[in-house]
């Protein structure tokens, strides 16, 4: 017999932040977001500004909250 997940009974919103590599909130883009989109929004400006100036691409990860 199949187990359910018990449904969360949590009436907060879910919340994301933008990681480094190590899972860790990442230096310069720790924000609080209300969504992947517009975590991953602000992460791709975020890139774009860096390259131009000849930074290495970064890596980073989202985490939900």
């Amino acid at each position: 017999m199949a187990t359910s997940l018990p449904i969360s009974s949590s009436h907060k919103p879910r919340r994301y932040r933008l990681v480094d590599h190590h899972g860790q909130p990442h230096l310069e883009l720790d924000e609080h977001f209300d969504s992947i989109e517009e975590a991953w929004s602000f992460a791709i400006r975020w890139w774009h500004q860096q390259q131009p100036t000849g930074e290495p691409a970064s890596q980073l990860g989202l985490v939900r909250r």
